[in-house]
C-alpha cells in the first residue's frame, strides 16, 4: 500500500496533468477554433491570438471582420463630376464640359476651331461663344450679313463716343 506521501505526490501530479490537459483542450476550443469559423470576410486573413482572433483585411475593406467597404468617394475626389465607389477604388463620371481621371480639366471647345471667318472663340463650361467679325452672323459666324445696318450701328457708336469726348474736352477747358 502506498504511503500518504506517495499518494499525495501522485495526487498532485495527476491533478497537474489533468489541469494541463483541460487547459490545452480549452485553449484549442477557444483559441484555435475562432478562426475555423472563418469570421473574416472578403477573403481576408484570420490570425488567432490569445484574445481570440484578428482579421487582416484585404485592400478596400475595414472593420473587425473586414465587412465594411472603404468609401473612397468620402474625400470627394471628383472635382466636377460624380464619384462612384468601387472595391479598393473609385471612378469619376465627369459633368459635361470636363475631363480627366478626377474631372479636373475644363474641355476647351475652342480647340476644335468652331468659329468661322476670323471670329473670336470664347470658351465656356461645356460650350463656347463666337464673336463675329463685322459683316458676319450665325452661331459659328458662318453667314455673311445681308444688310449693313450692324456696321453702321457700330460706326455710329464710335462716332458718338468720339463726339462726346471732343465735346467734353471743349466744355471742360
Amino acid at each position: 500500500m502506498p504511503t500518504f506521501r506517495e499518494t499525495l505526490s501522485c495526487l498532485c501530479i495527476c491533478t497537474f496533468v489533468f489541469i494541463l490537459v483541460v487547459a490545452v483542450i480549452l485553449w484549442y476550443l477557444v483559441y484555435l477554433d475562432e478562426c475555423t469559423s472563418q469570421p473574416c470576410q472578403h477573403q481576408s486573413s484570420c490570425i488567432a491570438n490569445f484574445y481570440g482572433y484578428t482579421c487582416q483585411c484585404v485592400e478596400g475593406y475595414t472593420g473587425p471582420t473586414c465587412s465594411k467597404d472603404i468609401d473612397e468617394c468620402a474625400s470627394s475626389p471628383c472635382n466636377f463630376g460624380v464619384c462612384h465607389d468601387r472595391i479598393n477604388g473609385y471612378s469619376c463620371e465627369c459633368s459635361p464640359g470636363f475631363t480627366g481621371s478626377r474631372c479636373e480639366s475644363d474641355i476647351n471647345e475652342c480647340d476644335s476651331h468652331p468659329c468661322r471667318n476670323g471670329a473670336r472663340c470664347w470658351d465656356r463650361i461645356n460650350g463656347y461663344r463666337c464673336e463675329c467679325q463685322l459683316g458676319y452672323e450665325g452661331t459659328w459666324c458662318e453667314r455673311q450679313r445681308k444688310d449693313k445696318s450692324e456696321e453702321f450701328d457700330r460706326m455710329a457708336v464710335v462716332a458718338t463716343y468720339r463726339f462726346s469726348v471732343l465735346c467734353g474736352t471743349v466744355l471742360s477747358g
